[in-house]
C-alpha cells in the first residue's frame, strides 16, 4: 500500500475546524474531493468539505467542527493512497 505526498497542513482557518494545506501536487482535483480519505500520521480521515483559497486547498473533515479540534494537526504531512488516484489513461504521476 503506497502512499503520495500530498501536501502539509500549514495553518488552521475560522473556527469551524477548517484546516489549510499547501501543496504542489499535479492531480489535486483528483484528491481533494469531497468523501475522499487523506492520511495523516497513518491515520484516515475523510474529507466533508473542499475549497481553493489563493495557493491552499481548504479542508473541513468529518467528526471536526471546531478550530480547537484540529489544532493537533498543525504542520503535519498529507498523504493519499495510490490505489485510490483514479488517473486517466495518460495522466502519468511525477513520482513514477
Amino acid at each position: 500500500m503506497d502512499n503520495i505526498y500530498i501536501g502539509k497542513i500549514v495553518s488552521t482557518h475560522g473556527i469551524k475546524g477548517e484546516v489549510k494545506i499547501i501543496s504542489s501536487f499535479q492531480f489535486k482535483d483528483k484528491v481533494f474531493v469531497v468523501g475522499n480519505k487523506l492520511i495523516i500520521d497513518d491515520k484516515e480521515y475523510t474529507i466533508r468539505t473542499y475549497r481553493h483559497h489563493k495557493n491552499f486547498e481548504m479542508v473541513t473533515l468529518d467528526e471536526y467542527n471546531d478550530i480547537n479540534q484540529v489544532l493537533f494537526l498543525l504542520r503535519k504531512k498529507v498523504y493519499f493512497r495510490k490505489e485510490d488516484l483514479k488517473l486517466g489513461d495518460e495522466d502519468i504521476l511525477d513520482s513514477d
